[in-house]
Parts: structure tokens; sequence; C-alpha cells
């Protein structure tokens, strides 16, 4: 039936702009994760006495 067809697109359409915030997110998550490690590794390197500064 019509209605159905209609469903199923506008299902299609909210599955694809999902995997676009997914994506978008998933980036957003790498570039935390790199602040958070460079902020570890710089705390780490300045508490040790003679750590290797960066």
């Amino acid at each position: 039936s019509q209605f159905f067809r209609l469903e199923v697109e506008s299902l299609e359409k909210n599955i694809k702009k999902l995997k676009v915030e997914a994506e978008l997110l998933e980036d957003q998550i790498s570039k935390l994760r790199e602040i958070i490690f460079q902020s570890v590794t710089d705390r780490a390197s300045h508490s040790i006495p003679g750590g290797i500064g960066v």
C-alpha cells in the first residue's frame, strides 16, 4: 500500500540521518580521546621529577 511505502521511505531517511550523526559523534569522541590522552601525558610528564617535558 501507499502508506506502507511512505513509512519505509521515512524510516530510511531517518536511518541515513542517524548514520551521519553517528559518524560526527565518532569524530568528536576520537578528538576528545586525543585531548584527554595529551592532558594525561602532559600531567604525568610534569609531575615526575626529571621527567621528559613535551
